[in-house]
Parts: structure tokens; C-alpha cells; sequence
């Protein structure tokens, strides 16, 4: 059997490391077996990866308690021997002495034995759960190859987890849960559910589990008669299956892919459990390697197929597998053998506490050649077009301030989203379409410091003049030139001001500015090299759909704002357009106008905000903000923070709540806080607890979860702003509060519903109803001359003045299934951006 690693050195260059063979640590060993490279088999001693530190704990507790056992019996030899020989006072308190040393030493015996035994014994992976019964007050397990009810529910033979495939995994018993498939449903029979070998499919089983129905199907085919063997009656039916521990949320532990680096499987994922000599594997292990680098195998049966990869681990430092720039200290990983997609290829960077490569300069753009020279082959780099309402961006959130596009790229823009870069064209950029299978570059910035420009200030609290004419905004002022020059006269006819055409290096900053005309940013000193004319740093860029492109290798040196969402587009700098001008202001005494908030709120227009610190459950957190003349906050509008879309049906001044309120709560990372929504009165159906349309939402990956009385919160960590539904009333998490300035501070009144207009009349070929706001079309395929993408489906839309359908009411949900009968068209539900899900 080959050994997991290659026996390769180092690459000549200075690339991605290849780490080198380790012989496996040989704890025991089958003499009479080889594998076809003449080594000698590993003959595990341990059942998996994280037995390593159960083997420990075991030592320890069978050590302590061996010293512990020899100091008490030490102590009651000495404390019997006094009993006889103390006759005097002095002598009797001694021996009494004795005795109480030895009860506590007992009694501290007992203590360290049931601690080490919890530890030794308690679930060492935090993917692992177990299934509880409320009736029988027991857990699901697993013995001699068949389900039980178990009293313990913190043995390996209760603990489950998720594995490759969406199957469900028995740690103690290496066993995967199935259900016969066919007429098998009568509670009276046998159930249906059963424990397989994970490698053997019997024919008629089902493997495949949906995180959501899980306890169902456990409450469908348990108990029966035959499964509850201490019992020949059935608990009440009212008791059900239900997750242990203060597990919630079942999808919250789904598997999740592990791509691997190097080896010989081309980046493909874990496949687990995996069998390796005879023991399963349902993590990945740095077991029979000296070097300690974890591994796993990429097919069910290592020693069959020996397909192998090492895990990613995520660190903040550069170790093996990296390379490190010494001038920018950016460390980077070149999977030159891998072939995934670009959305692969992006959680393998992620995995490892990385992102796609992001290119910000040219420094960076040289040194990256350098490392890729004598390679042949296209990599996939952070630059992509996924998100429908905004341009090119880089994945790690990088402004895309420099350029380096092939000759005539862009193209195919409503198809080819995603950006590599090729070593034959001497590292430019082409777009190509995501889904291909391609090697990638990854990028770290392990000691990267937060520049003063790039972190988001909403704080507004120092008073700043400015001459007449000007607005003030934080400690900048603003003038607009409605007259139509050319960018030349328009940055001229600033610095005749002493300022400079605006340049914009926060949200808050373009939100103040967004119904302005024109930015200071160009190109012209050093093509497609964006700056500032004001020489402050770009760390901030917001580029309108399919932008920047330097059209037609045109020379679009010059960046315009244009938009109700004030996207920005390249553009000829001869061009002419408004312009708006920026300079310093004058700080003075006093506070601005919106410092009427209590103590501790934060304003931000029209409102003042305030973090609840106390874990609550939802009715608590919505009576405290009610306490306070406030609210749970309500967010209206489509803005995230990680730069996805805006959405132009909402008010400007609105644009950007999801933003300031994640502001609010950035480092928290083991917290959650509740926002004013909720499906408590309709299941499935989320209100504002405001009264206002649900106009945008923000979901994190895999939610919203059908929970019953579901409330919804907002994540903190890698998720920070995305939203995550949790049962209302056991569910505990801090919170936000919103007062409205404009209502004296009181709580806003619930908005009106949008009245559907019974006049207006659809195009030709579009219906509608009298109580439904829109009018709906469905392009089937007689209608087109092939079937459409996603974007493409979108961008037709666009055309006929409509967006793809979007579903917001059981009344819309009604309608368009009377309407599409059994024609087929795609809804508008897209997960393409980087943050979330997204109407």
C-alpha cells in the first residue's frame, strides 16, 4: 500500500512547497502483508484521528488514578496503625488527623476519577450530535449492527455526524444509518431503519439524508414495538425525536466539502468516512506521518484506489504550502495539480484562512510572474462578475484599482463571470466561465494591519465648517459643479478651490455622495493603474456592472458615478459630465446636529442605535428595545457589508443599514444578535416586526431553517450581518434597538402596504390581478431560441424593462402557479454573489 505522501524534494523554485514522504509510524505491523511498494502496512492500534487525544486522556486518568490510589492506601495504613498505638490527646488528633486526610483523599480520588472519565469519554469533534428521545428519555445508538436506545448519550455509540454524501455516521460503531426504500412504513413492522457498512449500498437502501427532515423520518419509523426492546409499548406519540446537547439545528453540523492540497487526487474533496487498513476514518488524521501533516483519502477505500490529499488547516501564519513575499510579507499557494471550479477553489483558499489571489498592484503583478515562470497553465485568481448589481470585484473585498486584462477582455460577460491568470500571455487576465475546472492561486496577508482608510467609520461626532457653498460631511467638504467639462477642467477648476475631485474611501462617505456626478479617480499616469487625484490611498472601489473594462481597449482612464446606485464606470476622460469637488474642513467646537441620541446609542440617518449586551431570548430583547422608546431593528435595505447589492426600489438614506448595523457589532465573534424579524404568527412567512415589506433579505449559507416560532439573528465570526433563524422562545442572543429621531425618539409606527394599482394596465402578453402590484410573463422554450442561463434569463429580463420573478406573498406564490401551468422558467433566487442568498 503507498504510503499517504509524496517522495518528492522541494520545488526548485520558489512555489508552493511540496511536502516531502514521511514514513508512518509503525505501532504494529502485519509482516505477512505488503502493500505493492514493498512497505509494510500500518496496523492502526487506535480508531480514528481524534483517538489520538482520547489515548491521552486515558493515559492520564489510569496514571492519576493509580497515584492517587497509592496515596490513599499509604494514608490508611498509617491512620490503622494509629488507631492502636495513640493513646494520648496529642496522639489521638493526629490519628483523627490522618483519618480526614484519608476520607478527602477518597473523596478527591472518586472526583478526578468521574472528571477524567467525562473527558475521556465526551466527544472530542464539534460536528458530532445526538438524537434524544423525550419519551424515553434515551439516545439513539448503535449495537451488534442494530439501532437502540441507549441511556448514555455521550458514548461514541450515541454520538452521530455528517459524512461525504449527505449520510449519517456512527462514530462508535463505524456504521453508516439507511432506510429500506419501498412499502415499509407500517409502525407495526420493523422498521425500516438500519446501519450499513458506509462502503456496501445493499440495493432498496437509502443513504442520502436532508438535514431538515431527519427527526421526521426518526419519528415516522421509531419506536416500534421490535426497536423498543425494554418495552413492549410504544412512548406517547406526543414525545418525540429531538437533537441533545442544546443542539438547535441539525443543517448547522452538515458536511461541509474538504478540497485537499497536493497529493494525487487533483484538489478533490475527503471523501469520508474513508477505510485505511481496515479502520474507518470520518476525519482527516495525521496518523503513520512523522511530519504531522493531516491527510485523507478521496475515495472509500485507501488501500484499493490510494488517492490521497493533504487536509487545508487554517492558520494565521505562512507554514508549509506557502510562499511568502518579503516586501509585502502576502504569502501565497499555487495549486498548479488541482482542477476545480472557481467557487471550489475559493473554500479550499477559505479553508485555510485565505482567499483567492487578489492583484493590487504592480509590485505584486511582477512578483507573481516570477513565481510562475516555466509553468504552463490558466489559475483561477479572486477577480469575478458574480454579483448581478455591481463589476469586477476582487473575493478577499481588495478595491480593484489595477488592471491587467488581456487584449480585448472582458468578453462574453453574461456568461464568462469569473477571471484567471495565464502564464502564456506573461500573467494577464482573461474572464472564463466559473464552473470549468481549473488549478487556482491562493492569498494570505497574515500580519496585515487595518490602514486608517479602510475601516468603516459611521461616527460622525466632531464638528467640522466649511466655507460658503460647501456641505460638510465628517471632516470633509463638498462642492457640486453641475456645469458639464471634461475631467481635465474639472479636477482644474477644484484646485482652483484648493480641493480636488471627490475621492471616496468609506460607506459612509458614498453614501453621503451618491446622488453626485463625478469622482477623482484616473488612470492616466500609468494605464489601468487607478488613483485618487488627491494622492489618499484606493481602498474602496464600487464598480457598476461589467466594469472596469477599458472598452475597446479604449483609453477609459477616467472613473464616473452614474446610477441610482452610484456604481462607477470607467470612462474617455474627454467626457463631459458634472463634477463634484472635496476638501478638508475646519474643525470646531460644539457637536453636530444629530447628537441628540442618549448615551451609548449611535446615530446613524434618520435614527439612533443601541446593542442590547444581555443574552435574551426574542419577547425579552423586543421588550427591552421597548423599554428603552425603541425597536428590534429592521433592515430594509439589500447593501451588505462585504460589497453586494443595492437595491434601487429602497430610499437612499436607507441604502445602507445592513452595514452600519453590522458596524455596530464587528469583533464579537461568539456572539449573535437579534433583528426585528420573524415567522412566529405565519410559519414560513417572515414579517418585520415593524410592519415593513421584508424588501431584502440576508441569509447565511443553508438558512432559513424551518424552525417552529422562528426569530431571526444576526451572525458575528467569518458570517458577520448574515442572518440565521432560531427558535424564539429557548434561544438566547443579544440585540440591536432602532429609535426614529424623526417620531421624537418613539418607536416607528408600521409602514403602510404599497396600495396595487387597479388601473394600470399590463403590456401585451404580461398578466396580472387586481390585488398583485407587478405583472408577470413566462418565456417557455417555444418562445426562445435556446435555453438561457441564469444571467442570461436575467439580463432578458432587464431588457423587457422587468427582473426575473422574485415570490413574496402565498398570494404571488398562488397566482404564478395558475400562470405557469406546465411551462417552465427560472426564479429569481441567486446564491452567485459572495454573500448569501439574494432575491
Amino acid at each position: 500500500m503507498e504510503v499517504p505522501g509524496p517522495h518528492v524534494g522541494k520545488h526548485t523554485h520558489a512555489r508552493a512547497h511540496v511536502v516531502d514522504a514521511a514514513p508512518f509510524i509503525s505501532l504494529s505491523s502485519d509482516s505477512g502483508r505488503r502493500s505493492s511498494s514493498g512497505q509494510t502496512p500500518l496496523r492502526l492500534c487506535i480508531t480514528s484521528e481524534s483517538d489520538t487525544g482520547a489515548v491521552l486522556l486515558r493515559i492520564t486518568f489510569f496514571l492519576g488514578t493509580f497515584f492517587l490510589q497509592r496515596v490513599c492506601s499509604w494514608v490508611a495504613v498509617v491512620s490503622m496503625q494509629g488507631n492502636g498505638r495513640h493513646r494520648t490527646k496529642e496522639s489521638r488528633r493526629t490519628w483523627t488527623n490522618w483519618q480526614l486526610l484519608f476520607y478527602k483523599c477518597t473523596l478527591y480520588l472518586f472526583i478526578f476519577s468521574l472528571e477524567l472519565k467525562r473527558s475521556v469519554t465526551a466527544p472530542l469533534d464539534s460536528d458530532d450530535f445526538a438524537f434524544f428521545h423525550e419519551g424515553a428519555q434515551g439516545c439513539l445508538g448503535v449495537r451488534d449492527h442494530s439501532l437502540v436506545l441507549a441511556s448514555s448519550c455521550e458514548e461514541d455509540n450515541q454520538r452521530w455526524k455528517w459524512v461525504t454524501r449527505g449520510r449519517l455516521f456512527n462514530l462508535g460503531s463505524s456504521l453508516c444509518l439507511g432506510v429500506t426504500t419501498g412499502n415499509a412504513s407500517s409502525r407495526s413492522d420493523r422498521s425500516p431503519l438500519g446501519v450499513y457498512t458506509c462502503d456496501h449500498e445493499p440495493p432498496r437502501i437509502r443513504w442520502t439524508w436532508n438535514c431538515g427532515q431527519v427527526l421526521d423520518n426518526l419519528n415516522i419509523y421509531l419506536p416500534s414495538p421490535s426497536f423498543w426492546n425494554s418495552s413492549s409499548t410504544a412512548p406517547p406519540s406526543k414525545l418525540k425525536w429531538t437533537m441533545h446537547g442544546g443542539v438547535e439545528d441539525l443543517c448547522s453540523k452538515t458536511y461541509r466539502e474538504i478540497y485537499t492540497i497536493q497529493g494525487n487526487s487533483n484538489g478533490r474533496p475527503c471523501y469520508l468516512p474513508f477505510l485505511y487498513d481496515g479502520q474507518w476514518f470520518h476525519s482527516c488524521t495525521s496518523i503513520g506521518r512523522e511530519d504531522g501533516h493531516l491527510w485523507c483519502a478521496t475515495t472509500h477505500d485507501y488501500g484499493k484506489d490510494e488517492r490521497w490529499g493533504f487536509c487545508p488547516v487554517e492558520s494565521s501564519g505562512c507554514e508549509t504550502f506557502w510562499d511568502t513575499d518579503p516586501l509585502t510579507e502576502s504569502c501565497y499557494q499555487f495549486n498548479f495539480q488541482a482542477t476545480l471550479s472557481w467557487s471550489e477553489a475559493r473554500i479550499s483558499c477559505q479553508q485555510q484562512g485565505s482567499d483567492l489571489l487578489s492583484i493590487t498592484k504592480l509590485h505584486e503583478q511582477t512578483y507573481i510572474n516570477g513565481l510562475l515562470t516555466g509553468y504552463s497553465a490558466a489559475l483561477w485568481i479572486g477577480l469575478n462578475d458574480l454579483d448581478i448589481s455591481g463589476g469586477w470585484q476582487w473575493a478577499d473585498s481588495s478595491p480593484l484599482k489595477y488592471l491587467n486584462w488581456e487584449q480585448d477582455q472582458p468578453n462574453h460577460a453574461e456568461e464568462e463571470n469569473c477571471a484567471v491568470i495565464r502564464t502564456e500571455s506573461s500573467g494577464r487576465w482573461q474572464n472564463r466561465e466559473c464552473s470549468v475546472a481549473l488549478p487556482y492561486v491562493c492569498k494570505k496577508r497574515p500580519n496585515a494591519t487595518l490602514d486608517p482608510f479602510t475601516t468603516d467609520s459611521w461616527a460622525d461626532d466632531e464638528k467640522y465648517e466649511c466655507d460658503v457653498g460647501w456641505q460638510a460631511f465628517q471632516a470633509g467638504c463638498y462642492k457640486l459643479n453641475s456645469d458639464k467639462i471634461d475631467w481635465d477642467t474639472a479636477q482644474k477648476s477644484c484646485q482652483r478651490m484648493e480641493a480636488n475631485l471627490v475621492s471616496i474611501h468609506t460607506l459612509p462617505e458614498l453614501e453621503f455622495i451618491i446622488r453626485n456626478l463625478k469622482k477623482g479617480l484616473h488612470d492616466t499616469n500609468m494605464q489601468m493603474d487607478f488613483q485618487w487625484t488627491d494622492h489618499t490611498p484606493v481602498i474602496f472601489t464600487y464598480w457598476h456592472p461589467f466594469e472596469p473594462n477599458n472598452f475597446r481597449n479604449t483609453l477609459e482612464d477616467c472613473v464616473s458615478i452614474w446610477g441610482a446606485e452610484g456604481r462607477w464606470d470607467d470612462s474617455p476622460c474627454n467626457l463631459t459630465l458634472a463634477s463634484i469637488c472635496k476638501k478638508s474642513g475646519t474643525k470646531t467646537d460644539g457637536k453636530p446636529k444629530h447628537q441628540d441620541c442618549k448615551q451609548g446609542w449611535k446615530w446613524h440617518s434618520p435614527a439612533c442605535y443601541w446593542v442590547g449586551e444581555d443574552l435574551s431570548i426574542f419577547d425579552e430583547a423586543k421588550k427591552a428595545c421597548e423599554d428603552h422608546g425603541a425597536a428590534l431593528v429592521t433592515i430594509t435595505n439589500r447593501y451588505q457589508f462585504c460589497q453586494c447589492c443595492l437595491s434601487k426600489r429602497n430610499p437612499v438614506n436607507l441604502r445602507f443599514e445592513q452595514a452600519f448595523a453590522n458596524s455596530l457589532v464587528l469583533g464579537r465573534s461568539g456572539d449573535s444578535f437579534w433583528i426585528g424579524l420573524h415567522d412566529q404568527t405565519s410559519p414560513g412567512s417572515f414579517h418585520w416586526l415593524s410592519g415593513d415589506e421584508v424588501s431584502y433579505t440576508n441569509w447565511n449559507r443553508d438558512q432559513p431553517v424551518s424552525v417552529h416560532g422562528g426569530c431571526v439573528s444576526m451572525a458575528m465570526g467569518s458570517a458577520t450581518g448574515l442572518w440565521e433563524v432560531k427558535e424564539c422562545a429557548s434561544s438566547k442572543a443579544k440585540f440591536i434597538c432602532r429609535q426614529n429621531q424623526d417620531t421624537s425618539l418613539s418607536p416607528e409606527p408600521p409602514a403602510p402596504q404599497p396600495t396595487p394599482s387597479l388601473s394600470g394596465a399590463c403590456p401585451s402578453g404580461w398578466k396580472s390581478n387586481s390585488n398583485l402590484r407587478y405583472c408577470y410573463k413566462v418565456f417557455h422554450s417555444s418562445q426562445l431560441e435556446q435555453k438561457l442561463s441564469w444571467l442570461q434569463a436575467h439580463l432578458t429580463c432587464r431588457r423587457h424593462g422587468a427582473n426575473l420573478l422574485s415570490i413574496s406573498s402565498p398570494e404571488e406564490e398562488h397566482f404564478v402557479l395558475q400562470v405557469l401551468h406546465e411551462a417552465f422558467g427560472w426564479v429569481c433566487l441567486s446564491d452567485r454573489g459572495a454573500c448569501g442568498v439574494i432575491w
